[in-house]
């Protein structure tokens, strides 16, 4: 299994934290489809009023499928950014890190090998990972 199929298969069999903004734009995509969404939120998933007697809703069970793909679709996007081999994600503004980085790799010699190496040693530089 590669690791984005190991990613789909972890939150599909644990579910991902929905946001709120994550529930308002599946009810608008939902609208947009001109799909009705049955149940009413309880803050995890959509629940009929009929439901509380034990019997599924069918209209209700409907949209907890679509919101479940909704729901993890974007989780596992969120978790992936697609980029060529090689490339790496960089601020556009280069933190003071990536110039003290840059700063050291000049060397005031600014052929093309050494721009390269400059450019290399600022990407190195860069924060990893979730900055937020």
């Amino acid at each position: 299994m590669t690791p984005l199929q190991q990613a789909a298969y972890d939150i599909g069999a644990k579910g991902s934290e929905p946001t709120e903004e994550d529930r308002l734009s599946f009810e608008a995509w939902m609208r947009g489809h001109c799909w009705k969404v049955e149940g009413d939120w309880n803050g995890r998933q959509y629940v009929h009023a009929h439901e509380s007697t034990g019997f599924a809703h069918g209209g209700a069970m409907n949209t907890r499928r679509l919101w479940a793909a909704w729901r993890d679709r974007g989780a596992l996007a969120a978790q992936q950014v697609a980029m060529p081999a090689g490339h790496v994600l960089v601020p556009f503004d280069p933190t003071i890190a990536m110039m003290e980085a840059g700063s050291i790799a000049t060397d005031y010699d600014y052929s093309q090998e050494r721009v390269r190496k400059v450019w290399q040693q600022m990407a190195y530089a860069a924060p990893q990972g979730d900055t937020k």
